[in-house]
């Protein structure tokens, strides 16, 4: 995850995952969610290693970040269902 400008940025913050709060990327690749613990890390085989997932409540999502706008959007792996987070004020 250090080598990655996008990891780097994230961690230690909170987002909203379609509205709902309470995201946050932790260290070593921790989640936290308001569904229950998970996982975040990079995308395996994504040779920019800035595309994320997620991994929580038994389903992967992949996200990708627009720091600058401080939002991601995320497609659910399996079905494609996308959602859209925001940061949370810090």
């Amino acid at each position: 995850l250090r080598a990655s400008a996008t990891a780097g940025a994230i961690v230690g913050t909170r987002w909203r995952w379609g509205g709902v709060s309470g995201l946050v990327f932790g260290e070593r690749g921790a989640l936290k969610t308001p569904w229950g613990e998970g996982k975040w890390g990079i995308v395996p085989g994504d040779k920019t290693g800035e595309a994320i997932f997620v991994d929580f409540a038994s389903a992967l999502h992949n996200l990708k970040f627009d720091l600058g706008a401080g939002t991601f959007s995320s497609e659910r792996v399996g079905d494609g269902e996308k959602v859209l987070g925001t940061k949370e004020p810090a």
